[in-house]
């Protein structure tokens, strides 16, 4: 049940969302070893899920608050507080386009090299270091749909130009 807490504070979506990240991280012992210490740790990108990183703090936080005012639940979603990045896990799809100028799609690379990683803290731990999750891994594999993000993006980024000075 969503919000209910266990000792320390930390819900049962947070307990799930951890142990599904953990999961995708490869080697789930360490992952959590890791947390334990509040470190950060290395998850691949392009398995479990893509990432885009958002480099408009503004279109980060008004995303999100679109996404829900559309009925749609955000997936995971963490700040880089140091960047002011914005890093929406989203679904894996044989479309490797992006076309959000203010965005980077970051996808497992091609042909067996090492994957992609992006360093995450502890699902629910807070802030650790300049990573926090704004929306956790809540254990249901729920994801950001890229083509949902890409509308609420553009939604947002018209509502967030300044408006055109009325003629004399």
């Amino acid at each position: 049940m969503a919000g209910r807490g266990r000792p320390g504070g930390i819900s049962d979506d947070a307990v799930r969302g951890g142990w599904w990240l953990a999961q995708a991280s490869g080697d789930t012992a360490r992952a959590r070893l890791e947390w334990s210490r509040s470190r950060l740790v290395e998850i691949p990108v392009g398995i479990h899920f893509d990432v885009v990183r958002l480099l408009s703090p503004q279109l980060g936080r008004a995303a999100i608050e679109d996404l829900r005012a559309s009925g749609l639940p955000p997936g995971p979603v963490m700040l880089d507080h140091t960047r002011r990045h914005y890093y929406w896990l989203v679904t894996v799809e044989s479309d490797q386009e992006w076309g959000i100028p203010e965005g980077e799609l970051l996808v497992r690379r091609p042909g067996g090299r090492a994957p992609q990683t992006i360093p995450m803290p502890a699902v629910g731990a807070g802030r650790v270091g300049d990573r926090e999750w704004l929306v956790g891994p809540d254990g249901s594999g729920l994801l950001t749909r890229r083509r949902d993000l890409a509308i609420a993006i553009r939604r947002t980024r018209s509502s967030l130009r300044p408006a055109a000075a009325p003629a004399p």
